[in-house]
């Protein structure tokens, strides 16, 4: 075939295209394998080589399709619909149509998994209000959160598995404050309960109640019951003033400190019976 002579003098960009050949030599197209060292095909062929379609026009048609498809990209956050199938990972902000929910932050496989926030609809105002702002794991609570249960409570701690577990502390609507260890959602273990007048009680906890030796301060009164409790009922203690000059409304008398008279003749005395019984 004939090809027009080149002048090297002209500019690069005005130079003669060359016309393409319809029957190029086999010898002109790169191989799509190579071998490896063990005899087995390389799908991606030498390193930097093109790939080519045996089918030059099905190749142009599919190239043109590609150019005029727009790009498909993985979305970092989960439809607006929960009913996709989408595990995505990342962050976004997914809506729960039926319940109005909404979650913004952390994903990951299609599950709430790190830090976010979690906010419903106001049924007074109509305004979204957060619910809770804190860690997740596997689409549950799991670490540190805050979880907002009303107005003037909520509850700032550990979670595990939606359920508060582990240190937290518990802001009442009617003024009280639990602070201490928790777990099934219910104090338990070692904790503090302080009443809204000041009163307060320092001791163990079981299922949500008082269970254990404990310490509860009447500080309104000025006193001070060391004992020991069943399901919140107080079995048995002592009772001692404790901050009695200081207590707002203080009992009309002291509790009167008990104590020997003569402790010194009782142990003689006891002494003397312990030994006749043993001489018996």
């Amino acid at each position: 075939m004939h090809q027009p002579a080149l002048d090297l003098h002209r500019p690069v960009d005005v130079l003669p295209r060359m016309p393409k050949d319809p029957h190029p030599s086999p010898r002109a197209v790169p191989r799509m394998h190579g071998r490896g060292r063990k005899g087995r095909a390389l799908r991606g062929g030498f390193a930097g080589a093109p790939r080519y379609h045996s089918d030059p026009g099905r190749s142009r048609d599919a190239g043109a399709r590609a150019a005029e498809r727009p790009e498909a990209a993985t979305p970092l956050h989960p439809p607006r619909d929960s009913g996709s199938r989408l595990r995505p990972s990342g962050k976004g902000t997914q809506i729960w149509k039926k319940k109005g929910a909404i979650y913004e932050g952390d994903w990951k496989f299609g599950k709430r998994d790190g830090y976010g926030i979690l906010s419903l609809p106001d049924q007074e105002t109509g305004k979204y209000r957060k619910v809770y702002s804190g860690w997740w794991k596997g689409d549950k609570k799991s670490g540190y959160g805050i979880q907002f249960f009303g107005p003037k409570e909520y509850y700032e701690g550990e979670w595990c598995g939606n359920q508060r577990s582990g240190w937290g502390r518990m802001y009442y609507s009617n003024g009280n404050i639990y602070e201490g260890q928790w777990r099934n959602d219910k104090p338990d273990g070692e904790g503090m309960l302080r009443l809204k007048n000041g009163n307060r009680y320092e001791g163990y906890w079981q299922r949500g109640l008082k269970n254990g030796s404990g310490r509860f301060f009447h500080l309104d009164h000025g006193q001070l019951f060391e004992g020991f409790w069943v399901d919140n009922v107080a079995k048995c203690g002592t009772m001692i003033d404790f901050g009695r000059d200081e207590a707002p409304e203080p009992t009309q008398f002291p509790i009167p400190e008990i104590k020997l008279l003569d402790p010194d003749s009782i142990l003689e005395e006891a002494l003397a019976t312990f030994k006749k019984t043993q001489e018996d």
